[in-house]
């Protein structure tokens, strides 16, 4: 096992680097171990060491506080679970790290502002499930406009009108529809309804959703600002 510089943070006694060419070969019987116990200080990378982390903490964000990873990487499942994001709070703003390929549920009546990170073209898929119909406000999503004005939707929202189905396109493109609203009445914003939204290209946000209406005449939930 080859080392860069390794730092020891470990009271008492002096912070101890060795070579950065120096290689320890463990016993094939005995292995290897770093850090005796959860509350011993393990980095990497030149990052600063930490302990063991709390079960509550994302999966990512421990790797990028070790020095695994960069800061931003998403982590997306290969044939295993990811826990669901629950978002209740009246905003939200999504990254990479947190929420791509998770599945995210809205549970707030009064509605939630729903921020999406610009489009650049990373493949990154984020679902978004209603868990709570909205009674009043909206739901929002917007694109990242601050960061790269030309972000748009493309792609089609379904809506469900008693057993009708009405196709709604979405408008690509500078000047396009960067704004999805669910209003819990004409488009959208019920218990079940589901958008699927994958980062496709530099200012490019695919859309495919299905959603509800449950009074008044179906309408786009697609919106330019």
């Amino acid at each position: 096992m080859t080392f860069g510089v390794v730092t020891s943070s470990t009271n008492p006694g002096p912070a101890v680097s060795t070579p950065s060419t120096e290689t320890q070969t463990p016993k094939s019987s005995d292995g290897f171990q770093m850090g005796q116990s959860t509350g011993d200080k393990i980095g990497f990378y030149g990052t600063g060491p930490i302990v063991q982390q709390a079960s509550t903490v994302d999966l990512t964000a421990q790797l990028v506080a070790l020095g695994l990873v960069p800061a931003g990487t998403a982590i997306q499942s290969v044939g295993g679970n990811i826990p669901v994001v629950n978002a209740t709070a009246s905003t939200l703003t999504v990254t990479a790290a947190l929420h791509a390929g998770r599945v995210v549920t809205l549970n707030r009546a009064a509605g939630i502002a729903v921020t999406l990170p610009a489009g650049t073209g990373t493949g990154n898929d984020y679902i978004f499930v209603i868990g709570t119909t909205v009674t009043s406000n909206s739901i929002t999503l917007t694109t990242d406009v601050t960061g790269a004005s030309s972000d748009a939707f493309q792609g089609i929202a379904l809506t469900n009108d008693t057993g009708t189905l009405t196709g709604w396109p979405a408008t690509a493109g500078a000047g396009g529809s960067d704004v999805i609203t669910l209003n819990g009445t004409t488009t959208g914003g019920f218990v079940g309804d589901r958008l699927s939204i994958k980062d496709i290209g530099a200012g490019i946000w695919q859309i495919n959703s299905i959603l509800t209406k449950s009074t008044g005449t179906a309408a786009t939930p697609f919106s330019h600002t």
